[in-house]
């Protein structure tokens, strides 16, 4: 018999999708740190007016504080009501009753985009309606993209032009916005557009009779003056057939992410909302510039110019999920970063690919992590074999694993310094040097680096002795019975506690023994890291909590790290836990576009003093929706395990078109059954009794 699968929608290249797209309504992100991307090129978008266009920054090329501008009647129109999606916002006003319908859209493929609107006279008499076009700002050309939000206009002291910041030209109807370093050109559908020759403000009139609407068009492009009058030239050879294009390819850039990652139906929808949610930065942080060292490239950020550099944190946040998705792509930023000398940097920029930043004493468990996972969800055993500057990559790994370690020596606590730059904490209390979270971590890199070697034929037995003694030594000499927490130790082995969640990345390492977990478990409650909107990334009763400092410093809390303690809760059966911190902070689905460094736990907000405002690291999301909640699993001798656990806020879920193994796989789950579809053949279980379903054939990319 053949078994039903899922009925859940497929999307359709012919469709527009709305799945990403956001109402303005509900959104709480400030006007500065409102974007859209089209993969080259992001811009600011003005959401309080209707005919705007903000800041663009198309790399090495950026105006952070360009501003383009039509009024109607001398008037700025400001807006009623918006829509987002990565590539397009759909904006409305209305003034002395002619109504604005507003659509500003990136092109496709290029360094440019197209504003269009529609007038609509809802009078009942003739109007006669002055229009105007505005520019101002300033154009840079920079090489060096990094954490901070690139900027073109310089210090006051080095301009004394406030109200041009550039020069303008008009030829063959194309207005340059220009300086030495490039240029933004635009060319449009107005009639009659006649400028004064010595502002940049161009004037016409439009004529509408009762009830009859007008459409028009502005188009630009930005880079050098050359290149950016070939873009806004051919955008708006065809304006419409420029905009069709750029939804279609849109469309196909959604429905391309659905060819690898699962689909989720859930009974309730904030569930929903949170998993697709999630996944926009497949579409937001995803780069193809020929100027840049990859091809596709993934930043950590991106948005309006902020962290366009690739940081091993972040992409290490969806070690599982990054594989699943795009493992080629995958595989050649591990290469990158395992040539860039994790011991010293964190990070790489786009131009060039030269490392930046120090190091991150996180990188060593996330480098192994990439690797672990994606040699077990690709079953392409051979990378670990391949060679650079004459080392395997599994040499490397090991490297990275006995980072700061002699194995040649007892196994010892690790003093990390003091320059604290894990949490980063902001006040004079400290986590610093023989830190307790960092060290336990070396438990699993062992492990895990352990586990490749029998991969690869090679001995790793000396890594899972090491590991072994590395437990027994944390749990005596750093456990608290009386805190139920662990101590860490200053150069002079004082002792102190700092009621930190990073303890909860070790939930399910290994490390920990029942006493222990249970002992991090007590703390899981309202007077410590909970709160009505989520989690809290230090206690609230640590002497070091700092409400601004949301990351780490307990306001709120990294945009990944809340689900990657989640999927850790269910990957122990600990469902009850995991749902409750995850009904906490389903808003995050619904109140922002796109998921920047870290939201606020005590109430209804998020981060704004950072340019990282779209993460990479916002995957875990969804992550820990497949590998936690379905309860997927990958394991090393290439079987897949389903064994998932429904929240008690929606007992009905599916995961539809899961591929993994080299096999189209639906999870369908109601209340205390699931069944599992796998090709033509389905299989049935109860809540808490997996189902393993074995490779159909080994898939190496």
């Amino acid at each position: 018999m053949t078994a039903k699968r899922s009925t859940a929608p497929k999307i359709k290249k012919t469709d527009y999708p709305d799945i990403f797209s956001i109402n303005g309504k509900s959104v709480i992100l400030e006007e500065k740190d409102l974007g859209i991307f089209n993969g080259i090129l992001t811009c600011n978008v003005p959401y309080s007016q209707v005919l705007a266009i903000g800041g663009i920054w198309a790399p090495p090329y950026v105006s952070s504080d360009f501003l383009c501008e039509v009024r109607l009647f001398g008037e700025i129109i400001k807006t009623e009501g918006y829509t987002w999606s990565p590539r397009e916002v759909v904006r409305t006003g209305s003034i002395n009753g002619i109504k604005i319908e507003s659509a500003f859209i990136l092109g496709n493929d290029c360094r440019g985009g197209i504003l269009s609107f529609t007038l609509t006279n809802q009078t009942k008499t003739a109007i006669k309606l002055p229009l105007s076009l505005h520019l101002a700002g300033m154009i840079a050309y920079n090489e060096i993209w990094d954490f901070f939000k690139q900027r073109s206009e310089p210090p006051i002291s080095q301009y004394y032009d406030f109200s041009r910041r550039a020069d303008f030209s008009e030829k063959n109807g194309i207005i340059s916005w220009y300086n030495k370093s490039g240029a933004v050109s635009l060319k449009t559908s107005f009639a009659e557009l006649q400028g004064d020759g010595y502002s940049p403000c161009w004037k016409t009139n439009v004529q509408l009779r009762p009830a009859q609407n007008k459409t028009f068009y502005l188009s630009f492009g930005f880079g050098n003056k050359k290149d950016s009058q070939s873009v806004c030239n051919e955008l708006a050879g065809n304006f419409k057939k420029s905009i069709e294009l750029s939804r279609r390819k849109y469309i196909e850039s959604v429905a391309s992410i659905f060819e690898t990652l699962p689909m989720l139906k859930a009974e309730d929808k904030r569930l929903e909302q949170f998993y697709y949610r999630s996944l926009v930065p497949l579409i937001l942080n995803k780069w193809h510039v020929p100027e840049f060292a990859l091809d596709p490239y993934y930043s950590t950020g991106g948005i309006n110019g902020g962290c366009v550099c690739c940081y091993l944190w972040d992409l290490g946040e969806g070690w599982e999920i990054l594989n699943l998705y795009d493992a080629q792509t995958l595989r050649s930023h591990i290469k990158m970063f395992l040539k860039m000398g994790l011991g010293k940097h964190f990070a790489f920029l786009p131009i060039g690919g030269k490392p930046y930043g120090p190091w991150y004493p996180v990188n060593q468990e996330k480098i192994i992590f990439l690797v672990y996972y994606y040699v077990t969800i690709t079953c392409d055993k051979a990378f670990l074999l391949e060679k650079d500057n004459g080392k395997t990559v599994l040499d490397q790994l090991i490297g990275q694993a006995l980072h700061n370690d002699d194995p040649n020596k007892p196994v010892e606590l690790i003093d990390y310094g003091n320059g604290n730059n894990h949490l980063e904490l902001r006040r004079q209390y400290r986590y610093d040097n023989y830190v307790p979270d960092l060290n336990a971590r070396r438990y699993a890199n062992y492990k895990a680096t352990a586990s490749l070697c029998r991969m690869a034929g090679i001995d790793g037995e000396y890594l899972e002795k090491r590991a072994d003694e590395l437990k027994s030594l944390i749990l005596k000499t750093m456990w608290s019975k009386k805190h139920k927490w662990f101590y860490h130790f200053d150069t002079k082995w004082n002792k102190d506690i700092r009621y930190t969640m990073q303890l909860y990345k070790l939930l399910g390492s290994g490390v920990l023994d029942k006493e222990q977990t249970d002992g991090l478990l007590s703390h899981l409650n309202e007077k410590e890291f909970l709160s009505d909107y989520g989690f809290h990334s230090l206690s609230k009763q640590d002497i070091a909590y700092d409400q601004i400092d949301t990351d780490n410093g307990g306001g709120g809390i990294y945009s990944g790290f809340a689900p990657q303690i989640i999927e850790r809760l269910y990957k122990i059966r600990k469902p009850k836990l995991a749902e409750d911190i995850l009904e906490r902070i389903l808003w995050w689905g619904h109140k922002t576009p796109y998921w920047g460094d870290s939201f606020v736990a005590n109430c209804v907000d998020y981060r704004r003093d950072t340019p990282l405002q779209n993460t990479l690291g916002a995957l875990a999301g969804a992550q820990c929706i497949i590998f936690g909640m379905f309860g997927v699993k990958p394991e090393i001798n290439g079987d897949i395990v389903i064994n998932p656990l429904p929240p008690a806020f929606s007992l009905k879920i599916e995961l539809i078109n899961l591929r993994i193994g080299g096999q189209s796989i639906d999870v369908k789950v109601l209340k205390d059954k699931y069944s599992v579809y796998v090709d033509k053949k389905v299989i049935s279980s109860k809540i808490g009794s997996p189902i393993v379903i074995k490779r159909k054939k080994e898939i190496c990319i």
